[in-house]
């Protein structure tokens, strides 16, 4: 009897330190497999703020030359309708009037703007919706008209200016969807505005803004923890959370299709998001979910917002209880057996405690990477293939070229330093195939690395009707060196059993 009791009390001693050394285990494995999750998620980010930076500057530059463009082609429309109606006055221009000048100049719109006392109304319009609004709660479009009624050279410093004309920037309508250019040339014989405009959607059509766009996408659906990303314009988001945000202001997102009220609960401050030097996080309830916000700035008031869900980690948590859960029950059951043969199993019991240590190990690598490459390429007529986007990890560490905004054949970028000779071959019949409208997957060794690559018609880009083949690809180059190896070395092991 009192060796019995001794033994049980042994036993209970021997659950206690088994279930200490367990917990403490977990949470060990825990803790560290969380922080290499964070610095993980915080690393693609980087990343990803990186490749958009680079693809907005690309942007700006295209755009900027596309809006140039736009904005003279209004200036010649403008003076052509001034000189065919400057005789005549607001009350002999009528609807018919109007709407055959949109007609002729191939407009989305005409408006006819005049001045009571200090206030300027919308007379008459193409756009029926539009007739009767005043423009005092323009901002600085107000300010712009009413120096244009003044005969004077406007001093905004927004939009684009010339003799007494202007045209603002890139703004939302406020009576239809879409983003328009509106125009303004002071009639001075007949005291009022001829107010032209475009859908800019269709006329600023950037091959570029596009990519941005496909990225942005490829990102959301490509990486489970990110459910939603954009771009936002600082200046505009200021002026949405102030008191004196008005419909048809500058947009907010300028990328991306996260919505303008998503911002409307932020404690953090504006200001300080867009000159921040490091990342700022926060949680908000967006579409009725908690989201961690992670807000990047990448210069020039321009910030790549995430929303971040918590699927990986609470994922990760689950398998982890599950794996606790079944040890401690493995361990209940087992330990009267283990308490009679400790010095005798001694040995064994560290082999079994490596083994929950290699478990926990081999859990931890489970974690999944994200690309290492993007690239797009296009194919000309003579079947050579060329760059048109390449960017990532690989690019950073100086194992390819720069595009350095020029197209380059794959030969010039992906050289024999890089690749074998049967490798590139290997690469080009893949992209090749691709192009074919197949979606292709294939192995490439870089470096003693393994990356997968999966390449992708882009159908967006157009269909060749004689050859049936896409105008542009794109793919997706991820390190799978660690599983590759892992599955070498399972199958060299299964061959020797078998």
């Amino acid at each position: 009897m009192k060796e019995t009791r001794i033994n049980n009390k042994f036993s209970l001693k021997i659950i206690l330190y088994i279930s200490t050394i367990v917990f403490i285990i977990f949470m060990v494995v825990y803790g560290v497999m969380m922080e290499q999750i964070q610095d993980y998620q915080k690393a693609e980010m980087n990343n990803f703020a990186i490749i958009i930076r680079k693809s907005m500057n690309n942007i700006y530059f295209t755009d900027k030359k596309i809006e140039n463009s736009t904005d003279e082609k209004l200036y010649v429309i403008c003076k052509s309708i001034y000189s065919k109606i400057k005789e005549n006055s607001i009350e002999s221009l009528d609807d018919e009037d109007l709407q055959q000048l949109k007609n002729d100049y191939g407009l989305y719109g005409i408006s006819i703007l005049a001045k009571d006392n200090k206030n300027i109304r919308i007379t008459k319009s193409t756009v029926v919706e539009e007739v009767g609004k005043w423009t005092k709660d323009w901002g600085y479009w107000n300010d712009a008209l009413l120096e244009l009624f003044e005969g004077k050279e406007v001093s905004v410093k927004k939009g684009y200016k010339k003799d007494r004309f202007w045209v603002g920037p890139r703004t939302l309508s406020y009576v239809t969807d879409g983003f328009f250019k509106y125009a303004y040339y002071y009639n001075e014989k007949n005291d009022y505005i001829i107010n032209p405009f475009i859908l800019e959607n269709k006329v600023n059509e950037s091959s570029y803004k596009k990519g941005l766009d496909e990225i942005l996408l490829e990102i959301k659906n490509t990486v489970n923890f990110i459910d939603e990303i954009a771009v936002i314009d600082g200046d505009a988001w200021l002026n949405y959370r102030s008191k004196d945000f008005k419909a048809g202001a500058d947009p907010v997102i300028l990328y991306g299709d996260i919505e303008n009220k998503a911002f409307d609960y932020t404690n953090k401050k504006i200001e300080e998001i867009m000159y921040s030097k490091d990342k700022i996080y926060e949680e908000l309830i967006y579409k009725q979910k908690k989201y961690i916000f992670t807000y990047i700035p990448i210069g020039d008031k321009k910030i790549v917002v995430m929303l971040m869900n918590n699927r990986d980690k609470i994922k990760l948590r689950n398998k982890t209880l599950s794996l606790f859960l079944l040890m401690g029950i493995i361990s209940i059951i087992g330990i009267h057996t283990v308490a009679n043969f400790m010095v005798k199993n001694y040995n064994n019991l560290l082999e079994v405690e490596k083994n929950r240590l290699k478990i926990a190990e081999q859990f931890k690598k489970t974690i999944s990477m994200l690309p290492e490459l993007v690239y797009r390429c296009k194919m000309d007529e003579s079947r050579d293939i060329y760059l048109t986007y390449n960017e990532g990890k690989l690019v950073e560490k100086n194992q390819f070229l720069k595009l350095d905004g020029k197209l380059k054949r794959i030969e010039e970028v992906y050289t024999e330093e890089v690749y074998t000779k049967e490798t590139f071959n290997v690469v080009k019949e893949q992209l090749k195939s691709a192009f074919k409208q197949n979606k292709v997957r294939f192995e490439v060794r870089i470096d003693n690395r393994v990356f997968e690559n999966l390449v992708t018609p882009i159908y967006d880009s157009g269909i060749d009707e004689e050859t049936g083949m896409v105008k542009e690809v794109m793919g997706l180059a991820t390190d799978i060196t660690e599983r590759f190896e892992a599955e070498k070395s399972q199958s060299i092991w299964l061959t020797m059993i078998f």
